[in-house]
């Protein structure tokens, strides 16, 4: 016969984020806060063999403004398009 127990998982919540490069928080309101969704932006570097940050990884979240000013000088600019749901 087998003995069986429920075990409880908790999930990590993200409660805040900021914006590593200006500071700016972003506060979740609800799970569907537009805000929130769209104007915070996370980050996974990942440096391979060979690199000056050889095996590490970086995280980091940007705001909007912060995104826009990163990407305005790029020799290639980004590339855009429309995301239709």
């Amino acid at each position: 016969m087998k003995t069986t127990i429920i075990k409880k998982i908790e999930t990590p919540e993200v409660i805040n984020i900021v914006c590593n490069k200006c500071g700016e928080a972003f506060f979740k309101a609800s799970a569907s806060d537009y805000f929130w969704s769209n104007s915070a932006h996370s980050f996974e570097v990942q440096f391979t063999y060979g690199s000056n940050h050889d095996g590490k990884i970086w995280k980091f979240d940007l705001c909007d403004v912060c995104l826009e000013n990163l990407t305005e000088n790029f020799q290639i600019p980004v590339e855009i398009s429309d995301i239709f749901f």
